[in-house]
């Protein structure tokens, strides 16, 4: 472990990071810190890399034999023969292969949410009421002070 910095800033002649602030030590910011110019080396994915879907949908339209439930053989690409075992294990009982299957060829059930609330209602009339009070509350206030004519007023 290295020793402490003496009270003057400076380090034993023995420590093994040699001068104050050089980034000497491999875990200090000057360390970690690019010269500039210099981009980061092997940044991201190299040139001419396939992504993962290019991949799997170049797999997928390979043609391969397929035996039929009859006993005779045809070529079918891949994606052919996944769905025929889908629909296979979904027969066997497979709930999710059966899920997938109705979900992909129908497509997915729409989930409805019923929001109505008695609450939300009640909260409705209670604010139309409480803003009809106070509608209520304006005018007689209006109506108490003299020489004021609020309908006049509103009137012209």
């Amino acid at each position: 472990m290295p020793k402490r910095p003496n009270d003057d800033g400076t380090r034993d002649k023995n420590s093994p990071y040699k001068g104050k602030g050089t980034g000497s030590h491999p875990n200090s910011l000057k360390a970690l810190q690019s010269n500039r110019g210099q981009g980061v080396k092997n940044a991201g994915r190299k040139h001419g890399t396939i992504n993962v879907k290019s991949r799997i949908l170049k797999y997928l339209d390979i043609e391969v034999p397929l035996k039929l439930p009859d006993g005779s053989t045809e070529n079918a690409q891949v994606a052919d023969t996944i769905i025929i075992a889908l629909i296979q294990q979904a027969q066997r009982g497979n709930i999710k292969a059966a899920e997938l299957l109705f979900d992909r060829g129908y497509g997915k059930q729409e989930q409805v949410i019923d929001v109505k609330d008695d609450r939300i209602e009640k909260l409705g009339a209670n604010y139309s009421q409480r803003l009809s009070d106070a509608y209520d509350r304006i005018e007689e206030i209006i109506d108490s002070r003299p020489g004021i004519d609020h309908k006049e007023s509103v009137k012209n």
